[in-house]
């Protein structure tokens, strides 16, 4: 793991505490992973911690196979519609969350102007907005880290290409796919072999 509790040195990528179960076992990713971060980001942005414990990538995985966190609503005081929304976001079971972080935001849109919201407390109502700003910070950076990882994934590919290229002779294209390679992982211990 990296200093900064991301998995970059493996075949997966992403931050231990945040990234999906499919993601840490290195399944194939669809928007549902995102929610599960993004849910990941509003359940410690409500209570302060983690939904789900562990330091390193294989207790990240033991965590979430072996718990249940409890509801954000029992940790600190929230508008009950919240715990079912961050629950569902943070469900193990991809197929049990909404199914895009724009469909979590519409729910989280939903709660905060609920005809309910004028016997909301000021203070909950502060709380349903600093997690709607979370989640509009949150979608940016999952945008940003996603297309990293497919920008680190053509990499790679380009680096398997160039392997193949320079193995059967085609020393022009294989310079070619290095050098396309080289732009994003420029310290790759295949790369630098070649």
């Amino acid at each position: 793991l990296g200093a900064g509790g991301d998995s970059s040195g493996g075949g997966v990528l992403g931050t231990v505490g945040y990234m999906s179960p499919e993601q840490a076992r290195g399944e194939p990713l669809d928007p549902r992973s995102d929610v599960f971060s993004l849910g990941a980001v509003l359940y410690e942005s409500a209570t302060g911690v983690r939904p789900f414990a562990g330091g390193d990538l294989a207790s990240f995985i033991q965590a979430m196979s072996a718990s249940t966190p409890r509801p954000p609503g029992e940790i600190v005081p929230l508008p009950r519609e919240l715990d079912p929304l961050v629950m569902s976001a943070i469900d193990v079971r991809r197929d049990q969350r909404p199914d895009t972080a724009l469909v979590l935001a519409q729910r989280l849109d939903a709660i905060a102007d609920a005809p309910r919201r004028a016997a909301v407390t000021r203070r909950r109502r502060l709380a349903v907005g600093a997690i709607a700003g979370v989640l509009v910070a949150a979608l940016a950076v999952l945008s940003w880290q996603q297309a990293r990882i497919l920008q680190v994934e053509r990499a790679r590919e380009a680096i398997g290409r160039a392997e193949r290229l320079a193995a059967a002779g085609a020393y022009r294209d294989a310079y070619a796919a290095a050098a396309e390679a080289r732009r994003t992982l420029p310290d790759d211990p295949r790369l630098i072999e070649l």
